[in-house]
């Protein structure tokens, strides 16, 4: 599946299932909202999650809590194992995958996914 695609299933999953409502909130905690940027390819978008729901962008946000970059091959790896931090963490270490900014996000971002079932 295209990662625009995938991640728009979670985008819509988020704004109208109310469990995953509830686990972004706990993964947002105490800040407005927390923003992920995606480059896979040639596709460049991010998407906004607030305490409300989410809103996936087209483009580059200037200065995202985490922002991922791979090909589009490396993608259908990283979802095929269930987007799992281990097969992230793997593809980083193959120099297939590169995450800028915050890591741990993007660990508590991989948590938020598992808790919601996506």
């Amino acid at each position: 599946m295209p990662a625009k695609e995938w991640v728009a299933s979670i985008v819509e999953k988020i704004n109208k299932d109310e469990k995953a409502k509830n686990g972004l909130r706990k993964w947002i905690g105490t800040y407005y909202g927390k923003i992920i940027g995606w480059h896979v390819g040639e596709d460049k978008f991010f998407v906004i999650f607030t305490k409300n729901g989410a809103k996936l962008v087209e483009g580059e946000y200037p200065s995202p809590e985490v922002e991922l970059e791979m090909d589009n091959e490396e993608w259908e790896d990283v979802i095929k194992n269930k987007h799992s931090f281990d097969q992230i963490y793997s593809s980083m270490k193959a120099e297939k995958l590169v995450v800028r900014r915050n890591l741990n996000e993007l660990y508590n971002f991989s948590k938020f996914l598992e808790v919601v079932g996506i």
